[in-house]
């Protein structure tokens, strides 16, 4: 028996004040680390900070434990004990299925997320070679369930399905170098998937007017409306512009090449994007300003002898992203209803959503399919059919003009921390850091004493 595993602290920022603030990184079940940030009330004493980190460990051992009972469980109202046969169970052989996926494909988060909570406490406890098409109907029905009740959205219950028909596929059909293949036949083979007939929910995207009021308020942290700016004008995704760097940014011919990802699991950039191949972006010459003037500031900030080779942009986590958009284009003033409230039919704007603004403008500008699909990195042009309907539609109205230009104070405005305080208080905040304003919660997790965005 070894020792109790605690989490660890590294340090995360330093407040205004000069206090340490610190994030904790916990070893989940398969040996990766993760980490998780420590809450504003804890984060300053490295003793609380510690004790956060352990805590956030014991549950992470004890989700094991739980998911043990949960397969138990359900090995007791089936009637057939993991040890009662011979044999590899489900819930065994999803555990060499998953170390076999690392390194081949990108994320295994979401397969581990979609076992353990969905597909194992049905089907866990069953002997692999034992499955049939009823048990697996059984777990179609419980997400289908699951989505009725409205715990489970019909796209997650989706994706859900594809890791389980994955993991069977390859008990059945994986190459024999992999030692995966242990099936005669799949038992997925002809099983309708969860129900598809929920209607896809809204996607929201930001009228030009709301982005030039949004990067236009000098109460909006730099930083951030410069962020946005690019993200809408370069089209790219969230990782991709985590990591961007300076060396893939051509000035000279105006021409920006997306070529790696910022990878959630090992937490570092990574060489390829979501579609695998690397592709050359047009940077707009609205944009082009913008870029020159944060290509000097990190040059200058290098002692102005040698060219930057860091990262383009510098984005908070990705837990905050989604809220903190809303949140400030609230206080900028932006506050249509459909960016700020969700409903059954309707989604709140996300980061995400901001590359789709992108898209949907060079939509309405009359570009084709196939040229956005090149922006987007996309593989195939219906992907890019829903900004295409949107453009039909929008045409017509009082759209305004796509991409306009930049305003000054982005390009030349550099944010002092007591104008940013300042500007704060004008719009009814405290004086704290961005981070602090942030951290205080996201939309998944809202935490207590964070100031939500008003609906």
């Amino acid at each position: 028996m070894g020792t109790p595993r605690t989490g660890t602290l590294e340090p995360a920022w330093t407040d205004k004040d000069g206090r340490t603030r610190y994030t904790a990184k916990i070893r989940l079940g398969d040996g990766t680390r993760f980490r998780r940030h420590v809450p504003l009330e804890k984060c300053v004493s490295k003793e609380k900070a510690k004790g956060w980190a352990e805590w956030l460990q014991e549950q992470e051992d004890a989700n094991g434990a739980i998911l043990a009972a949960k397969i138990a469980e359900r090995a007791a109202e089936t009637g057939v004990s993991p040890s009662s046969e011979g044999g590899e169970t489900v819930a065994q052989y999803a555990k060499r299925w998953l170390l076999a996926r690392k390194g081949r494909v990108r994320r295994l988060r979401d397969n581990r997320a979609h076992l353990e909570h969905h597909v194992l406490p049905v089907l866990g406890p069953l002997l692999m070679a034992r499955v049939a098409r009823p048990d697996v109907e059984r777990f179609v029905d419980a997400l289908d369930a699951k989505v009725r009740k409205g715990e489970l959205g019909a796209k997650s219950a989706k994706n859900i399905w594809g890791t389980c028909s994955k993991l069977f596929d390859d008990a059945t059909n994986a190459k024999p170098a992999e030692g995966l293949r242990c099936l005669p036949t799949d038992p997925t083979d002809g099983v309708r998937g969860p129900d598809d007939n929920h209607a896809d929910k809204l996607l929201q995207f930001l009228y030009p007017s709301e982005l030039q009021t949004f990067l236009a308020c000098e109460a909006v942290p730099l930083s951030w409306r410069r962020n946005a700016a690019i993200a809408i004008y370069l089209c790219v995704r969230d990782g991709e512009q985590r990591a961007l760097k300076w060396p893939a940014v051509d000035l000279t011919h105006g021409v920006v090449t997306i070529q790696e990802t910022y990878d959630r699991d090992t937490e570092a950039d990574r060489e390829g994007t979501k579609g695998g191949a690397a592709r050359m972006v047009h940077v707009r010459p609205e944009l082009l300003p913008l870029l020159k003037a944060m290509h000097a500031e990190a040059k200058a900030a290098m002692g102005g002898e040698h060219e930057p080779k860091g990262h383009v942009c510098k984005l908070h986590s990705h837990h905050d992203m989604a809220r903190g958009i809303r949140t400030w284009l609230w206080n900028a003033g932006v506050r249509r209803d459909q960016l700020h409230v969700g409903s059954s039919v309707n989604k709140q704007l996300r980061w995400h959503d901001l590359r789709a603004t992108g898209a949907t403008w060079l939509a309405v500008e009359g570009r084709s399919a196939t040229e956005i699909r090149d922006v987007l990195g996309h593989t195939q042009t219906s992907m890019t059919d829903r900004y295409m309907r949107s453009a039909s539609v929008l045409r017509g109205g009082a759209f305004g003009r796509p991409f306009p230009p930049l305003p000054t104070s982005l390009v030349v405005g550099v944010e002092r921390s007591s104008e940013r305080s300042k500007s704060r208080r004008a719009i009814g905040q405290p004086a704290m850091t961005v981070a602090e304003f942030l951290r205080r919660g996201r939309d998944s997790n809202p935490r207590s004493g964070f100031i939500p965005t008003p609906a």
